[in-house]
């Protein structure tokens, strides 16, 4: 309080002692006049009209003073980092969730709405950096960076111009690189902005978990078993337990209740038979029976090719000769191992599209093979009759090629042909023939490879082993193309009948004769080595069949902290590849946010489409892709990925020692998450300019009406007793 008079403060004394003076003496000369107790009370008023008369000519004034709101602005500091999604509030809510509704602009009664009242507020989210963030906090894949972030906030100088008049920061304390805490804290308080801290998360944590499958890709087969391993990892420091659950997809295969002990890994086998095929995704999660403490890093990912047993589709292109006649039979029997097409020439002029084994099921015919690569039905292998090949249209040779080198197809070129056509012989294994016709029985020998493998020997072998038919003709090898290999051979010379290679992408093979019906004729045995010869073929020729859309992305597993490439490879029905497509994808992210982008071509690359896609949260994204073909169709892919911070077992407890620390080293204040309800106001920086609001109290009316009140009261009590 400060005194504005114009008398000086000497004068003032001496002015009270003479009032005072007065007042005695005049209490002397009436005190045989007035009783006692009324003279008393008359000595009391007087004296207290003398110090409110002296009070008033001192003029005293109270002075409020306010930071000027010009002058400084608050910044808020909400940690985004990957431990704040920790959901160990109640509810299950993760700490950042909390934090946005505490900095949601649309809310009226959360820290944001109280304090924003008050001050001019700038809000920021940081992890390894700050960003500016008006709207919404939303996650960031990278390490924390508590001090850094202090720093750079205090380096750089408001919007609009004044000085930082104190922060507010909501973290966790989790620090993971950069400037450490309690040193930056320090120069803020030498520099006077006061760090307001709010501890975000729960003290008592249990710890983090972590599980890895042992192999992140394999193969299996429908309906057999496969060992599937997972190991856990964990910072628990008590007993405790968990629960791991297997999902295949969004279905759960297994489950199983296990204990963690401190300090121990744990690996578990599951068994799982695959109920059904293609490639398919697989997720690993673990929580504790009580709690998860980090539910969105306890978890992968793996994914596995899970094949029919020995399901091929087939499509056989020539006349109708006995071993196609025969493929029929063997389809009719097991229609889920073998599903078979047929373009069949049944006269010069009559072509015919036969689909499955039943002799009614056609097509309309026509007057040719057909040159469009739409006629031909989606297939893993195509069986080629070598006498049509010189007959085919160059559109569908040309398709043949593609089939092969592009989409990875298998061809099987059949028959006894005594040439090789012109351009035919890079995608054959074979370069040269000789055709006979041998007078007896000629026994085959297999050659244990990829095709007739070690295990099927016996079979082959045993007698009745398998044979050349006599009077049939039979296409010998004689030159092979180079990398070709021999899987059946004539065992007497050696003499190669079943030539294999790889070409482009996909694999062919020759068999020079289309006599092997007659194993199935000859006995029980030869019709299980007919099937089993068959069935061996198609597998190898039919598994390195590749889809007109592929991306790299499906079933990896990448780091959190930095972009992925979203890439999507393109062919057309001819399998050739297609830069000209119109490819988007559509991204869901763990939380169920739904993201679209555009995919460019990649410039040198045909057909590869890519886009650089960032992620936020870990856990299991999903995409589909859709490439749109100009004049042709629209085709779509599903994938799965995973995303993980790459410090998936870093403690995430709540640092509240650290973060006391800083609000003491910096002249603010720290409070619980839970105490926020109560917090209304901040402390701000005592360096910032102050507005001053004067009082002058005793200028006021209720003063002058106390002042009025005693000396009436002093008038009346003297008059009602003579005294003027």
């Amino acid at each position: 309080m400060e005194f504005q008079t114009p008398i000086a403060i000497v004068w003032l004394i001496v002015l009270a002692l003479l009032a005072g003076a007065a007042v005695l003496g005049l209490a002397l000369l009436q005190r045989h006049l007035l009783p006692l107790k009324i003279h008393r009370t008359s000595l009391v008023l007087r004296w207290s009209a003398v110090v409110l008369f002296i009070v008033l000519l001192a003029n005293p004034v109270w002075i409020q003073r306010t930071p000027d709101p010009s002058a400084y602005q608050v910044a808020i500091l909400a940690q985004q980092s990957p431990s704040m999604l920790t959901e160990d509030l109640p509810g299950d809510q993760s700490r950042l969730d909390w934090v946005a509704a505490q900095l949601s602009p649309s809310a009226d009664d959360n820290l944001r709405a109280r304090l924003s009242a008050r001050h001019s507020l700038r809000i920021f989210a940081f992890s390894d950096e700050i960003r500016r963030s008006e709207e919404s906090i939303r996650p960031h894949p990278a390490r924390t960076a508590i001090g850094q972030s202090l720093q750079r906030i205090a380096d750089q100088t408001p919007a609009g111009g004044g000085h930082w008049g104190g922060i507010v920061l909501f973290s966790d304390g989790v620090q993971q690189a950069g400037l450490h805490p309690a040193q930056a804290a320090r120069a803020l308080g030498e520099a006077g902005i006061p760090v307001h801290v709010i501890g975000v998360g729960m003290a008592d944590a249990q710890g983090s978990m972590d599980i890895r499958f042992a192999q992140r890709q394999w193969e299996g087969t429908r309906g057999q078993p496969s060992n599937i391993d997972v190991r856990v990892r964990h910072t628990l420091s008590n007993p405790t337990a968990a629960l791991i659950t297997l999902y295949e997809e969004d279905e759960v295969v297994a489950s199983r209740e296990v204990t963690l002990q401190p300090g121990r890994d744990l690996v578990e086998r599951f068994e799982l038979e695959p109920a059904r095929a293609g490639f398919r995704s697989y997720r690993a999660e673990i929580s504790t029976l009580a709690r998860a403490s980090r539910p969105l890093q306890a978890i992968d990912y793996a994914t596995a090719q899970i094949r029919e047993a020995a399901r091929f589709r087939v499509l056989y292109l020539g006349r109708p000769q006995p071993e196609y006649r025969f493929l029929r039979i063997l389809a009719s029997e097991d229609d889920q191992r073998l599903q078979l097409s047929a373009w069949l020439q049944l006269a010069p002029d009559r072509f015919v599209l036969r689909h499955g084994t039943d002799e009614t099921v056609q097509s309309v015919a026509q007057e040719g093979f057909p040159e469009d690569a739409d006629s031909f039905p989606d297939i893993d292998t195509l069986i080629l009759d070598s006498g049509v090949i010189e007959h085919l249209p160059p559109a569908t040779s040309e398709w043949i090629r593609d089939f092969v080198a592009q989409s990875g197809g298998g061809l099987l070129v059949l028959g006894a042909t005594p040439d090789i056509p012109d351009g035919w012989q890079g995608l054959l294994p074979v370069r040269a023939v000789d055709v006979r016709q041998p007078r007896q029985n000629l026994r085959l020998e297999p050659v244990p490879g990829p095709v007739l493998r070690d295990d099927d020997f016996n079979l082959f072998s045993r007698s009745p082993a398998i044979f050349l038919a006599a009077d049939e003709s039979i296409a010998i090898v004689t030159e092979q193309s180079r990398g070709a290999r021999t899987a059946l051979q004539i065992a007497s010379e050696e003499a190669s009948v079943l030539v294999y290679h790889a070409y482009g992408a996909g694999r062919s093979a020759f068999q020079g004769t289309n006599s092997f019906w007659r194993w199935r004729m000859s006995s029980e045995h030869g019709k299980e080595q007919y099937r089993r010869y068959w069935l061996n073929l198609l597998n190898w020729l039919s598994e390195s069949r590749q889809p007109r859309l592929s991306a790299p992305l499906q079933g990896q597993v990448r780091a959190l902290e930095q972009p992925v490439p979203l890439q999507l490879r393109v062919l057309d029905n001819a399998f050739r590849p297609r830069s000209d497509a119109r490819v988007r994808a559509r991204i869901v992210d763990p939380d169920g946010a739904v993201r679209e982008m555009t995919l460019l071509p990649r410039f040198g690359q045909p057909g590869l489409f890519e886009d650089d896609l960032s992620l936020t949260l870990p856990g299991e994204y999903r995409v589909r892709f859709e490439a749109a073909i100009p004049d042709g169709d629209t085709l779509s892919r599903d994938i799965f990925f995973l995303a993980r911070s790459e410090s998936a077992l870093e403690d995430t407890t709540l640092q509240e020692a650290l973060l006391r620390d800083i609000a003491r080293l910096s002249g603010g204040t720290y409070r619980s998450w839970h105490e926020i309800a109560t917090m209304r106001d901040i402390a701000i920086s005592t360096r910032i300019p102050q507005i001053e609001h004067p009082w002058f109290w005793a200028r006021s009316w209720p003063f002058v009406t106390l002042l009025l009140t005693v000396l009436l009261a002093d008038w009346w009590l003297r008059r009602r007793y003579g005294l003027r």
